[in-house]
């Protein structure tokens, strides 16, 4: 399990320097040997060795896994998260550089077998090692995978909810089967509040994405749907279309969504109940969450659910 801020118990056995290199939108990742991480794919890192800085082992790191030679001093602004495995803990620092083309990369074929330039979207359809994929969700916040500059401006502009759906199926229409879609509680019930419903949310999204389930995220439509919502009930604009069935009810129809996640604690939502009752009728799949799964103290092993 990862955190962005540092537990009080928290005792770092080492620590580890990373890169996510850019070109034009994409990183580049390694694809570790067979018999190292199970032959999955992650940015390049590696252990700090005394007595570098984060700044220069990951320069050291890059030279020895690919070949490319970078001046520390050009790793700047790194992210630190904190790693928890349940034996021990270290430090991970991330950093971001960009490079205007494609340089040769010539890897260490003792540790790596490929390598492979992607965006962050794709990148997460990869089979990435333990916690690469929150890294990226850290790294790279909020981006939806599959949207556009022009989906984008759709959202902001709409003015109904049957506009957020439709773009919300469009993008359905072009992602991998089969889809995932998470249910659970957000303007009421759960955690006690939206700000921490949507954390759940979040946490619950990444971990399927790292499970390498193709999931649908549809926290970047929240801002969108409760500007239109409140609009609705401060103006009585149009014919009023309750969000459930404006929104909701079409992408389920929609014959997109195949297998639904429910969080744990989702009965406390009158929300996730009217989706609940919606999806059986429709006889799409439901997973029931493990009461555990979404708790960030938590690291998750195994795969905690069960299906009906």
């Amino acid at each position: 399990m990862i955190y962005k801020i540092k537990p009080a118990d928290f005792t770092p056995k080492y620590q580890v320097s990373s890169c996510f290199l850019e070109v034009t939108g994409k990183n580049l990742y390694l694809k570790y040997r067979a018999d190292k991480f199970n032959g999955q794919w992650g940015i390049p890192a590696g252990k700090i060795e005394a007595p570098e800085t984060p700044a220069q082992a990951i320069a050291r790191e890059l030279q020895e896994e690919t070949g490319l030679t970078l001046p520390a001093r050009n790793f700047i602004n790194p992210q630190t998260i904190y790693v928890r495995y349940p034996d021990y803990d270290f430090t991970f620092h991330m950093y971001k550089q960009r490079l205007s083309e494609l340089p040769p990369v010539n890897i260490d074929q003792s540790e790596h077998q490929n390598y492979a330039w992607l965006t962050p979207e794709s990148a997460l359809r990869q089979k990435l090692i333990i916690d690469a994929a929150a890294c990226v969700h850290i790294a790279y916040p909020f981006t939806p995978p599959y949207w556009t500059k022009h989906l984008t401006k759709t959202v902001n502009q709409a003015a109904s909810f049957k506009e957020l759906s439709h773009v919300a199926i469009s993008i359905l229409n072009i992602m991998p089967r089969p889809i995932g879609w998470v249910c659970g509680p957000i303007t009421n019930g759960g955690q006690g509040s939206i700000k921490a419903n949507l954390k759940t949310f979040d946490r619950v999204i990444c971990h399927l994405n790292q499970q390498h389930k193709n999931m649908f995220n549809q926290l970047p439509f929240g801002d969108d749907l409760n500007r239109i919502n409140n609009t609705l009930n401060q103006y009585n604009i149009g014919e009023k279309t309750d969000l459930l069935q404006g929104f909701y009810m079409p992408i389920f129809t929609s014959g997109l969504i195949d297998t639904v996640y429910f969080i744990p604690d989702w009965e406390s939502s009158a929300g996730a109940h009217w989706e609940h009752q919606q999806l059986i009728k429709l006889d799409i799949n439901i997973v029931y969450l493990e009461p555990d799964y979404s708790l960030p103290e938590k690291t998750n092993q195994k795969q905690l659910a069960k299906t009906i």
